[in-house]
């Protein structure tokens, strides 16, 4: 499904006599879900519907609130249909717990064409699925939303599973654990150096001068990464949804070049930061190593961590370079890394593995934000990380939390 234009976003319901009911679009047979995987019985589906859409307009129709109410399950029904069908290529009643981690990642990030300026209406010829600015909570809503219709799809019969109750429910379960691995405080939210060091030493271990091409790409596939994510502070969502051209440089009037690494983040806002002597070199390094020229062009859509599979037609012993790693599978490789961290130091310091054992990649940018703020003056600080209030910014700051340590230490030593 071709996203560049309101086309591409069909209506998939109309409201005909204050019912809702699905449109004339037509929908593939292997996307409409009448051959889903979590397809109950025939005989015990209740509703007596064989399609998604139909199912879905009968649970809207269930709903005896506002009207508002009920254009607010169309609207996520059907931005989630959206989704199913032009990104994941799947039907609704076939998704699986992960692939709903996709979809949150989605909705936190989504790309630009999918989000519209303004809150227009459904017919309207700008109107898309997400308006820009988007917030956690909006995200949180939506999966509450969804999670209530398929536990309705569940008790009528039409599905038998409810994926995503599992997903919510592996989310509760990580977000219990990290609030009993510590205070809420912001800097148990971050790597410490040494902890961070270790990571690095980790990433260097998986290194071997045996490796296949394909392995040796892996390494430094994930070597990248991790400079890239540490040196901009940028989530996983946006450093998967964007080309290498996100890098660009500006001259300044002697003709010195500074390069700039720019992303259109969180509610579709662009976000650029300058780019650092560490990060050029790693770039140079990793386009090296995939064959391609030192800097990208401003119209190259090689993707800044470029999927592994596919094969290269010019030489079979190399990938492709034309997908992007999904957003799900680097959260998975990154806490791989920071599990198989933990396990190298769990003998010599068993504090900081249990640490390491529970990170998670958002970390990283934690990290980076504090580090920035130890180099740049607040205003800086919250441009770079793109925050949107400096409120926000000076919960990385602990500048009052080493003070206070200080305190503490002199009154042990007052003589009481």
């Amino acid at each position: 499904m071709n996203t560049t234009d309101q086309r591409a976003f069909p209506a998939l319901f109309t409201h005909q006599s204050r019912e809702l009911v699905i449109s004339p679009f037509s929908i593939p047979p292997e996307l409409d879900g009448s051959s889903g995987t979590w397809r109950e019985d025939r005989l015990d589906n209740m509703l007596g519907v064989n399609t998604d859409r139909e199912a879905i307009a009968r649970w809207v129709h269930s709903k005896h609130g506002s009207a508002q109410t009920q254009r607010t399950y169309r609207k996520e029904a059907e931005r989630f249909l959206l989704w199913c069908y032009a990104i994941r290529g799947m039907p609704m009643s076939s998704l699986n717990p992960d692939d709903f981690q996709q979809y949150r990642l989605f909705m936190e990030n989504p790309p630009s064409d999918w989000v519209a300026d303004n809150p227009y209406a459904r017919q309207h010829p700008k109107w898309r699925p997400f308006v820009q600015g988007t917030s956690a909570r909006s995200v949180q809503q939506a999966l509450t939303i969804l999670n209530a219709l398929y536990a309705y799809l569940v008790k009528t019969g039409y599905l038998r599973r409810n994926p995503l109750a599992v997903f919510i429910g592996h989310q509760s379960s990580e977000a219990k654990r990290r609030s009993q691995a510590g205070s809420t405080g912001q800097s148990h939210k971050q790597f410490s150096r040494s902890e961070w060091s270790v990571v690095l030493q980790q990433v260097n271990t998986l290194y071997s001068p045996g490796m296949t091409e394909r392995e040796a790409l892996k390494y430094e596939r994930l070597r990248w990464v991790v400079v890239l994510m540490m040196e901009t502070g940028r989530r996983i969502a946006e450093i998967t949804n964007h080309p290498m051209s996100a890098f660009y440089y500006k001259e300044d009037d002697l003709g010195v070049r500074q390069w700039w690494f720019v992303v259109t983040g969180k509610g579709g806002k662009r976000h650029e930061v300058p780019v650092n002597d560490k990060l050029l070199k790693a770039l140079q390094r990793f386009r090296s190593r995939l064959g391609l020229t030192p800097y990208p062009g401003p119209r190259e859509m090689t993707p800044l961590v470029p999927s592994l599979y596919g094969q290269n037609q010019t030489n079979p012993s190399l990938p492709t370079y034309t997908q992007g790693i999904q957003a799900s599978q680097l959260y998975k490789t990154l806490k791989a890394l920071f599990r198989e961290a933990a396990a190298s130091i769990r003998d010599a310091d068993p504090e900081a593995a249990s640490r390491l054992e529970h990170a998670y990649p958002h970390m990283i940018r934690h990290t980076a934000i504090t580090r920035a703020g130890k180099q740049m003056d607040l205003r800086q600080q919250q441009k770079w990380a793109g925050h949107a209030d400096p409120r926000t910014t000076l919960i990385y700051n602990h500048e009052d939390e080493n003070a206070l340590v200080d305190a503490t230490q002199k009154m042990g030593r007052d003589g009481w």
